[in-house]
């Protein structure tokens, strides 16, 4: 052990216990020693020491002394019990100055942790082909690799640019038809994953794709809605039938549906608009009636 009282934290582990401090409850082991106690400085001591001290008696009194720092038989003056009583009320008075600033602090943080953990994500308010949500994780990792080309075709150093000298005609070529890639409206790798042609290889060769149109998921295997004109409502249903009537298969999958073309249009009163909130209160009372690409 250390000489003298120093502060240990071994919960009387490692050294003998003295006692436990009534105010407190620290554990006060021997390293520390009996006398006021570390954290509140309240008076801690053995079992035969308390009897000592309860007997009121000039042994006592001179133990007293000892243990709230005083030394016998020296010429300085002890420390009395109203020294000691300010020190203790000065320790109390710090550690709840601190205490009530630590509780300022966690409710400050918990008033403005929905501000501070609140996510902007402005990424969603922009177009973009690779965050396109129904993309797999094979198109998208297409999608950033073809991005990656674009940057270092437009961003490429200048001595990787490619000069070719005429000495007979006296001109000097800069071949620029990398630019010209970079430029270009139609980028193939976009189209391909637009019309779902990363997707072939893997599905089933039997199966028929058909024309996706303008859906936004690729992988919807179904016709896209398209417009039906009135008047030549009647003609295009005979082309469907003469369509439809090309072999066996075709008519007996035809005579098992439930509901054809025609029960559906006589049903249907019109078309199903489906719109998020708020924007869907807004447009049936009037206040809105017009907004950008995306409601």
């Amino acid at each position: 052990m250390l000489p003298g009282r120093h502060s240990c934290e071994c919960l009387a582990q490692k050294h003998k216990l003295i006692n436990n401090c009534l105010t407190c409850g620290r554990i006060v082991c021997e390293q520390e020693g009996s006398g006021p106690c570390l954290f509140c400085g309240t008076l801690v001591c053995t079992k035969e020491e308390q009897d000592v001290l309860q007997r009121d008696s000039n042994k006592s009194q001179k133990l007293l002394k000892k243990l709230l720092g005083g030394v016998e038989n020296s010429g300085k003056a002890d420390i009395s019990d109203k020294d000691s009583l300010q020190l203790r009320e000065a320790r109390l008075k710090s550690g709840l100055e601190m205490a009530v600033k630590h509780k300022d602090k966690l409710l400050e943080y918990d008033k403005t942790s929905m501000r501070r953990t609140h996510v902007i994500d402005d990424e969603s308010d922009y177009f973009a082909t690779d965050s396109n949500q129904w993309l797999s994780k094979q198109e998208r990792q297409v999608l950033e690799k073809r991005a990656k080309e674009l940057y270092e075709l437009r961003h490429a150093s200048r001595l990787s640019r490619k000069i070719t000298i005429d000495f007979a005609g006296r001109q000097v070529r800069e071949e620029n038809d990398n630019m010209a890639e970079y430029h270009s409206k139609l980028d193939e790798t976009v189209e391909a994953i637009n019309h779902g042609a990363l997707l072939k290889a893997k599905q089933n060769p039997d199966k028929k794709l058909e024309d996706l149109g303008v859906l936004v998921n690729p992988h919807i295997l179904q016709a896209a809605p398209v417009w039906v004109d009135q008047a030549g409502l009647l003609s295009q249903r005979k082309m469907d039938i003469s369509a439809e009537s090309g072999s066996a298969k075709d008519l007996e999958r035809n005579r098992l549906r439930v509901q054809d073309r025609e029960i559906q249009e006589i049903s249907d009163g019109g078309w199903c608009l489906s719109l998020h909130q708020p924007w869907a209160s807004l447009l049936v009372k009037g206040i809105k009636r017009v907004e950008g690409r995306i409601w």
